[in-house]
């Protein structure tokens, strides 16, 4: 579900263990993912230097999709296949190992 957060600049999409925290207002967000909302495949504009898997999650917190990047990690524009995810509203989230950035995205088809 999503949110106002007191601070009144955050949108929280929280999905179980996984929360998606975005900026709503003027500012960079941390994982850029276009077109959003996205038909069967999206675009992770790496922010991140080397971004070894992206994990998608439904609302309810299930992993519907792993993507590991192996050589195309360091990529700037790294384009993900979603066509097995259904149409709906996910928590992408890019990992370098280390860190993790969050992402809402919706699917629509």
């Amino acid at each position: 579900f999503f949110f106002q957060a007191e601070d009144g600049i955050r949108d929280h999409c929280v999905t179980g263990v996984q929360t998606c925290a975005l900026p709503i207002f003027h500012g960079d967000k941390p994982l850029n993912l276009y077109p959003n909302p996205a038909g069967n495949q999206v675009i992770v504009e790496n922010r991140m230097g080397v971004i070894s898997s992206i994990d998608f999650f439904d609302m309810m917190g299930k992993l519907v999709l792993h993507v590991p990047l192996a050589g195309n990690g360091r990529n700037h524009e790294i384009t993900v296949d979603i066509s097995n995810i259904s149409s709906g509203i996910y928590c992408a989230v890019a990992s370098d190992g280390n860190s993790q950035q969050r992402a809402r995205v919706i699917v629509q088809r």
